[in-house]
């Protein structure tokens, strides 16, 4: 998918999910990449970005497992 963010910066990243099957059920893996503004790298220096979105990505997986098994 394409994402576009208008903050903290604007930019636009290509998001994928990936599907890995396992006897049990599946393992998801949810990434986003994208080109960084200067003014990002600068800032992933000082914040965790991945901390910054990884509620996000968590709650949008956990949504995605309740919907799958529904």
């Amino acid at each position: 998918m394409a994402l576009r963010m208008v903050r903290p910066m604007k930019c636009k990243n290509r998001v994928e999910f990936t599907i890995a099957p396992r006897s049990d059920g599946a393992d998801v893996t949810w990434a986003m990449s994208g080109p960084q503004p200067s003014i990002g790298k600068l800032i992933s220096v000082f914040i965790n970005t991945e901390k910054m979105v990884g509620s996000a990505f968590e709650s949008g997986l956990a949504e995605l497992k309740t919907k799958v098994e529904a």
